[in-house]
């Protein structure tokens, strides 16, 4: 089978896509993958043949869950879900070279659901905006503390971490 080796970023958005089936691979060099807007409900086995791809947006599907994507999507930089169902993001735990986790509009309703990304150690933006975990009281503090040293480096929703959450994350850790 022929690869289309020189594409580089493709966008299939806004297809009514369904899965993700082998002719992925035909994209064996691809950094940037589009798939938002699409009727994708689970990403399956195929991404991992991707070994190239940076950057995977897949806001505005079906998605519920995340298992076990750090198995298949390893060398992601930025990764986009938002306006998904997400509830649990610990399938993402392990995705270690991530920078860029957009999870705006999804069902995200604990502090502790959050908590496994804090063991990323690239990640420099997070969003959380239009879940239900953001009317948790001191909810940016809180998930701040997940990052341990490294909460004053990491934008939640946009905005860095202001003097007053330094302080409280510091006296909590």
């Amino acid at each position: 089978m022929e690869r289309w080796g020189s594409l580089e970023e493709v966008d299939f958005s806004f297809n009514e896509l369904r899965n993700i089936d082998e002719s992925i691979c035909l994209l064996g060099d691809v950094k940037k993958v589009n798939l938002s807007h699409n009727n994708v409900t689970d990403i399956g086995p195929h991404l991992q043949h991707l070994t190239c791809l940076t950057e995977l947006d897949l806001s505005s599907n079906g998605i519920s869950s995340v298992q076990h994507w750090n198995e298949l999507l390893g060398n992601l930089k930025k990764l986009i879900l938002a306006n998904n169902a997400i509830k649990d993001v610990s399938g993402l735990s392990r995705l270690y070279s991530l920078e860029y986790l957009d999870l705006k509009n999804n069902a995200i309703d604990t502090v502790a659901a959050v908590y496994p990304l804090g063991g990323l150690p690239c990640l420099e933006v997070l969003h959380l905006r239009g879940n239900p975990v953001r009317k948790v009281v001191e909810y940016r503090t809180r998930v701040l503390e997940a990052f341990g040293e490294r909460s004053w480096e990491v934008k939640l929703d946009g905005k860095a971490p202001d003097d007053r959450e330094r302080d409280t994350i510091s006296l909590a850790n």
